[in-house]
């Protein structure tokens, strides 16, 4: 039998995960410093993460942002597609 109660439990304390800065999702990724991502995010009007979860998260976003190496790419994809906001 499959425990539903967290289905039902309350997760308003993660809602400030959404206006968390991008340069501080970034830093806890720990690309803070790499290949100026932020600037582009911040180019691109990402300036926080629920800008970013606001995107449709595609292979097309990540070219635009230019994250090519492939364990960036799998590290903000995977955060990005979370469900914290």
């Amino acid at each position: 039998m499959i425990n539903n109660s967290i289905h039902n439990a309350d997760f308003s304390f993660l809602r400030p995960a959404a206006v968390l800065d991008i340069g501080e999702w970034l830093k806890h990724l720990g690309l803070e410093s790499e290949g100026g991502y932020l600037e582009r995010f911040r180019a691109e009007g990402i300036n926080t993460v629920r800008d970013l979860k606001s995107r449709e998260f595609t292979d097309e976003l990540l070219d635009s942002l230019e994250i090519m190496i492939p364990g960036h790419r799998k590290r903000v994809k995977w955060s990005g597609n979370c469900n914290l906001v």
